[in-house]
């Protein structure tokens, strides 16, 4: 290969997509290391992907397994990235089926992963119909992955409306359940908010459930005042409301302070009017766990509720016994020990 004198990019590129595609395989590694030597970070990366967009499936394989073998694992996961992202769906489809039938399963993982990031969106819907045609779950999953970690939030609700077009409903649930786990609680205020509760009820509702009952406490906070800050206080309460009916004693006693301490009594209002009969008696039991231990939380929990309007017809018939994590008589530092929070909940962090 020779970049000297080639003054036009144009030039550059050509001579690499030439190298990447039509050279032995071997020289191809070659061609790699020599633009590293000269530091040609850029001009290598363009190699490799060129390897990855024009190469034949047989090529590939064997090209990422010697660059594997020989330490380069970095740039074989680029060559299986760019041949997920822009080949007729065939090509990776086929790909995927080769490395898969030989138990390659990181190489899988890395051709699916540049589908679902940089894949045209039509492009990648017609892949995961295909990848659900053939029963491969798991490498469906790996591509949504991808395009919830790496995507833009207008060309994941683009995927979600051609999934729902096609009714592949699972697929819609697993992109829903991965923002609802892993991104932050802005990130989720923002996507409810560009979604619209009025023209996409199910999907910010899964949303919203998916935090109240799985996330951390301080997350579920977090969003809550997000929502509201964007206007969308009745999604805010969606989220107290389910958490009502589904958190544990220790999260529902973490939830009424902060509410207390906010003095957010209407939050408190809906958290225990979402619940359903489970959700009463560990409401209750919270309650009686706080009065038992006011010098810990500082709260007047009969006052707490008082101002929240909420009978307290059932607090009577209400005994606490002794919970894991959390006893009678037990402290508030155990009980962040048991679940991941302390003191410091009283400022809602993020997750």
């Amino acid at each position: 290969m020779t970049l000297e004198g080639q003054d036009r990019a144009g030039d550059i590129h050509v001579e690499l997509s030439r190298a990447g595609t039509a050279w032995d395989l071997e020289e191809v590694g070659e061609a790699v290391t020599y633009l590293r030597s000269m530091q040609c970070e850029s001009y290598a990366l363009k190699l490799l992907t060129a390897a990855g967009q024009l190469r034949p499936i047989a090529e590939i394989a064997m090209l990422t397994e010697r660059l594997a073998e020989s330490g380069q694992s970095h740039d074989a996961t680029v060559v299986l990235r760019a041949a997920g992202i822009r080949r007729p769906t065939e090509v990776p489809l086929a790909l995927v089926e080769r490395l898969r039938a030989s138990g390659r399963r990181q190489d899988v993982r890395a051709v699916l992963a540049g589908a679902g990031a940089q894949r045209p969106v039509l492009l990648l819907d017609e892949l995961l119909a295909m990848l659900e045609g053939r029963g491969y779950g798991d490498e469906t999953r790996m591509a949504l992955n991808a395009t919830v970690s790496e995507r833009s939030h207008a060309e994941i609700r683009e995927l979600i409306d051609l999934l729902d077009i096609a009714d592949r409903t699972p697929q819609i649930q697993w992109i829903l359940d991965r923002i609802a786990r892993e991104w932050t609680s802005e990130q989720v205020a923002q996507f409810v908010n560009e979604l619209g509760p009025a023209t996409r009820y199910a999907e910010v509702h899964t949303v919203l459930d998916i935090v109240a009952r799985h996330t951390s406490v301080n997350a579920l906070l977090t969003l809550t005042e997000a929502l509201r800050s964007t206007g969308r206080g009745v999604s805010a309460d969606h989220v107290f409301a389910a958490a009502g009916r589904h958190r544990s004693i220790q999260d529902l006693m973490l939830i009424m302070r902060w509410c207390a301490q906010h003095e957010r009594e209407v939050s408190l209002q809906v958290l225990f009017r979402g619940a359903d009969e489970g959700g009463r008696r560990r409401f209750w039991k919270a309650v009686k766990v706080l009065q038992g231990q006011a010098q810990w939380f500082r709260i007047d929990a009969n006052a707490m509720i008082q101002r929240a309007g909420i009978s307290t017809e059932g607090l009577a018939s209400t005994a606490v016994e002794t919970s894991p994590g959390v006893s009678a008589g037990g402290s508030e530092v155990a009980l962040g020990r048991r679940t991941g929070n302390t003191e410091s909940d009283a400022v809602v962090e993020d997750r």
